[in-house]
């Protein structure tokens, strides 16, 4: 969620991103493959690095400067991210206790 919400504030630091990578990584292990949790985790995480490959593209007052198919790109990976927030608090609900 943290990850989600420095992302949609364009503010995401490396320890953020790194977190999410460890926690990410780790549910390889910790959850049984037929959980789902940690493919759903890989989509996250194939996203959310496909929107942190445009942070390096060029500002202009303030505004972010792309083409229309970037945009595109970034607002679909944004609305799927929001989308599949529930079903993966639902997933990780059957095997810890989620807020």
């Amino acid at each position: 969620m943290k990850l989600y919400k420095e992302t949609l504030e364009n503010t995401v630091k490396q320890e953020t991103f790194n977190d999410f990578n460890t926690s990410y990584n780790s549910s390889f292990f910790l959850f049984p493959k037929s959980s789902g949790v940690y493919d759903l985790l890989d989509d996250f995480h194939k996203r959310f690095v496909a929107i942190r490959g445009y942070r390096g593209a060029p500002y202009k007052n303030g505004f972010l400067i792309m083409d229309v198919d970037t945009s595109k790109n970034i607002s679909e990976n944004l609305n799927w991210i929001r989308d599949n927030i529930p079903v993966l608090k639902e997933l990780l609900s059957i095997h810890i206790s989620v807020p």
